[in-house]
């Protein structure tokens, strides 16, 4: 995969971006290929660590009741949200940004 060249302190850095790395350890390493002024080189390899993100494997729909003094439900359902269950742990640092647990909700307006 071809990098981006920037210059980083008077020097050039090579960085590159992918998606397609898989969850687990990955060795990775550097080549440049040369050209008419500079000889090919290769870097040391590398493990790096590829955390999966969460995914939903399971929702439920959450409603809730009101019980008199007795325990007996009264009156309908009403619904309150939905429960998810994530495929990994969920950080409780990040949990508040819905952002780092993805997750499609559909609206059939035909169905109301």
């Amino acid at each position: 995969m071809p990098a981006t060249l920037t210059e980083v302190g008077g020097l050039d850095q090579a960085t590159l971006t992918t998606s397609s790395l898989v969850a687990g350890t990955q060795t990775l390493a550097a080549t440049y290929n040369g050209d008419a002024t500079f000889a090919s080189s290769g870097s040391n390899s590398v493990n790096v660590t590829i955390n999966a993100l969460p995914m939903i494997f399971s929702e439920n729909v959450v409603r809730m009741r009101k019980i008199n003094k007795n325990g007996k439900p009264v009156g309908k359902p009403v619904f309150v949200g939905f429960a998810f269950d994530y495929s990994t742990a969920m950080n409780p640092a990040a949990a508040e940004n819905r952002a780092n647990y993805p997750g499609h909700l559909f609206h059939d307006s035909a169905r109301q």
